[in-house]
């Protein structure tokens, strides 16, 4: 389906908006984005991991989700033993915000698992953005019994091109250009250890 010239109209409106607010970043404070609560457990002989990114969506990141470009959330997950200097396990994956301007609605795409969530709230819409629920990582069989292990996870967002603008724009500048990075209690055997 054709988009309508009311749509582009829009698309072009918002897009303006954003370009000509990101001449002024240093007028904007970017955010702290954060990992919350871990939670480590073991579900079909798989070590799972679920946390969520908070503080992670100021008002001016919304304002991009809804020009209709593609903004995408990249999370790398590693396993760390205490006998190892390198992750012994390691996860690339990624999670993309569309939103539609003709329904008004949000499409997530999880990259890890390539589940598509369509007509999504926007709140819906950024809590699939920022969770991990029950995430499956390395097998069991894998783990030595006398280590101890902890997760680490990094986000970041790279640059997008907007109509209207000669430069792509730093969407990290909204998270003060940190990448967020979480870790894990560490455990053995699944007992949390401090």
């Amino acid at each position: 389906m054709e988009p309508s010239i009311f749509t582009t109209l829009f698309k072009n409106t918002i897009n303006t908006i954003i370009a000509v607010g990101s001449l002024f970043y240093s007028t904007i404070e970017g955010v702290r984005a954060d990992f919350s609560y871990w939670e480590v457990d073991v579900y079909n002989n798989r070590v799972v991991v679920s946390t969520q990114l908070i503080h992670c969506f100021p008002d001016e990141l919304d304002e991009i989700f809804n020009s209709g470009e593609r903004v995408t959330i990249y999370y790398k997950l590693e396993l760390y033993s205490n006998q190892e200097n390198q992750p012994v396990y390691q996860k690339e994956f990624s999670y993309t915000i569309l939103h539609s301007l003709l329904e008004k609605t949000y499409t997530v795409y999880k990259s890890e698992i390539e589940t598509i969530h369509i007509g999504l709230e926007i709140i819906d819409a950024k809590n699939e953005l920022s969770q991990l629920i029950t995430f499956p990582t390395i097998e069991v069989a894998h783990l030595n019994n006398n280590s101890i292990y902890h997760f680490r996870i990094t986000a970041w967002m790279e640059n997008i091109q907007l109509q209207g603008m000669e430069k792509p724009l730093n969407l990290m500048y909204y998270w003060s250009n940190i990448r967020p990075v979480g870790n894990s209690l560490k455990f053995r055997d699944f007992i949390s250890i401090q």
